[in-house]
């Protein structure tokens, strides 16, 4: 599990489909800064995946803490601070609830 301190750079990806590797991951995060540590979040179901990204303390934090969401291979994947609850979580989700769609002129990422 995190430990303290790797709190302030540790963040959860949520409902990650099995069909993405590492590799994947750590490519399409790349822009946000360099990823020190990739992990499993283990006793979760089977149908589950949940994975902890932890990023150097040089990362672009302050972009990360405003998104909630990354685009990896067509995956829009839920992405928070990894000691954000799941109940801290469903509480957020109520806020996209009313979302209509994008102008016509930007894309869905």
């Amino acid at each position: 599990m995190i430990t303290t301190s790797d709190n302030d750079t540790s963040y959860r990806l949520r409902s990650v489909p099995s069909s993405l590797s590492h590799m994947h991951i750590q490519s399409n995060l790349s822009y946000y800064g360099n990823i020190e540590c990739i992990q499993e979040v283990d006793q979760l179901p089977p149908s589950s995946r949940e994975l902890i990204i932890t990023f150097d303390s040089h990362a672009k934090h302050s972009l990360l803490k405003k998104i909630w969401a990354v685009n990896i291979r067509g995956y829009n994947i839920s992405i928070a601070k990894a000691h954000i609850t799941d109940s801290q979580l469903d509480y957020r989700k109520k806020y996209v609830v009313g979302f209509k769609g994008f102008h016509h002129k930007t894309t869905k990422s």
